[in-house]
C-alpha cells in the first residue's frame, strides 16, 4: 500500500486505507455525517433515544427505511428487541393525532401543492416558489444528485439502492411487514392500483362523460407509446384516437353494450375496440366507424393483455353495421355540422 495505512472507521467500523499524512477517523463522507447526527442524540435512553439492537445507533425512533439495511421487518425486530420508538417520540406522535383536526390534515397536504403557495405568497411569488421547489426536489431525487454527492461511480451505486428501496414489490413489502402481511400488503396494493386504473373508478370519480374522457385520455398514452407507430406519425395516431374516443362514448350513450356493467380492471373485465385502434388508423378507417358499437365488446383482462393490438373481427362487418345504422349516422353528422 506505500503510503496507506490501514484503520477502522469509528462509525461503521469497517476496515478502509487513507494516506499517512491525513488523519481520518471514518472510511468515508458518509459516515462522518452519520457519526455527526449519532453525537447530536442524546438525554436518556428510551425516554429520548432508542438503540438499535442490530447496529447499537441512537434513533429517536427506528424506522422501517433503518430495518430494511438489516433485513428486517417492524415486527420482527420488536419480537426480537422490544421498544422502536423514544417516549418523546411517542407522545409527540399521540398528541398530533389529537389536534390534526380535518381542517389542519387538509392544509398540510395542500401545503406543497401549487394552489397552497399561491394563497400563502400570492399568484406570482407563489408560482416561482413553487415551481423553485419542485426544481429543488427532482434534482434531490435524481442520479445527477448523487453523482455530484459521492462521484461518478459510488454515487451511480448510491442512487440505485435508493431507488430499490423505494420500489413497491413483494420482496420489499416482505422485508417491511414480514412474510405474512408483507404478501398480504402487496396483494392490497395490486388490487388497489388495477381498481385506479379502471374505467368505472374514473366515472365514479369524475361522472360518465368527464370520467370517459380521463380515462380514453389516459389509455391513449400508454397505446401510443407501446404502438409500432413511426415517431412521425404518432401525433396523427394520438389525434386519430381522440376521435374514436368521442365517437366511442357516443354509441355508449345511445346503445346498451353488451355486459356493460362488468366493466372494470376491479371486476375482470375490459372494453376492447375488436378492430384495433392501431389497425383502424393504419388502415385509414374513418374514426367513427371505429368507435361504432359494433365494434365494441367487453372481454375479460387477460384477453385483452393477449390480444394487444390485434384484430377479433373482420373490418368490412363492422363497416356493413356502420352504414345500416340511420340513428347513429345522424348523430355524427350533427355533430360533424356543429364542429364538434
Amino acid at each position: 500500500m506505500g503510503n496507506k495505512i490501514k484503520n477502522n472507521c469509528e462509525h461503521c467500523k469497517g476496515e478502509y486505507h487513507h494516506d499517512k499524512s491525513r488523519k481520518s477517523k471514518y472510511c468515508s463522507p458518509t459516515c462522518r455525517t452519520k457519526a455527526s447526527i449519532q453525537r447530536k442524540v442524546n438525554g436518556v435512553e428510551n425516554v429520548d433515544y432508542v438503540v438499535c439492537g442490530v447496529c447499537n445507533l441512537k434513533f429517536k425512533e427506528i424506522n422501517a427505511d433503518h430495518l430494511i439495511t438489516h433485513n428486517l421487518s417492524k415486527e420482527e425486530y420488536d419480537e426480537k428487541f422490544g421498544n422502536r420508538v423514544s417516549d418523546k417520540t411517542r407522545l409527540n406522535k399521540n398528541t398530533w393525532g389529537d389536534i390534526l383536526t380535518p381542517v389542519l390534515s387538509k392544509k398540510l397536504s395542500d401545503s406543497h401543492t401549487i394552489e397552497g403557495y399561491i394563497n400563502k405568497y400570492g399568484k406570482e411569488i407563489g408560482s416561482e416558489k413553487h415551481a423553485d421547489m419542485i426544481k429543488n426536489k427532482t434534482y434531490k431525487n435524481s442520479v445527477n444528485s448523487y453523482i455530484d454527492k459521492y462521484g461518478s461511480s459510488v454515487g451511480l451505486i448510491e442512487f440505485r439502492k435508493v431507488q430499490d428501496k423505494k420500489v413497491i414489490n413483494l420482496a420489499n413489502q416482505i422485508k417491511l411487514h414480514g412474510l405474512a402481511n408483507g404478501t398480504k400488503k402487496y396483494d392490497e396494493w395490486k388490487l388497489k392500483q388495477k381498481c385506479k386504473n379502471s374505467i368505472s373508478h374514473y366515472i365514479e370519480l369524475y361522472g360518465y362523460e368527464d370520467g370517459l374522457t380521463r380515462w380514453f385520455t389516459r389509455n391513449n398514452r400508454i397505446s401510443i407509446a407501446n404502438s409500432k407507430i413511426d415517431v412521425d406519425l404518432k401525433g396523427e395516431y394520438k389525434s386519430y384516437c381522440t376521435l374514436v374516443d368521442k365517437f366511442t362514448r357516443i354509441s355508449l350513450q345511445i346503445y346498451d353494450l353488451e355486459n356493460i356493467h362488468l366493466r372494470g380492471v376491479d371486476k375482470g373485465y375490459d372494453l376492447d375496440h375488436k378492430v384495433s385502434k392501431i389497425n383502424g388508423f393504419m388502415g385509414d378507417i374513418s374514426p367513427e366507424i371505429i368507435g361504432h358499437i359494433s365494434n365494441l365488446e367487453i372481454i375479460t383482462s387477460r384477453e385483452n393483455r393477449i390480444k394487444q393490438h390485434n384484430s377479433s373481427q373482420n373490418v368490412q362487418f363492422i363497416i356493413d353495421q356502420f352504414n345500416m345504422d340511420g340513428e347513429y349516422l345522424n348523430i355524427i353528422n350533427n355533430h360533424k355540422n356543429v364542429g364538434l
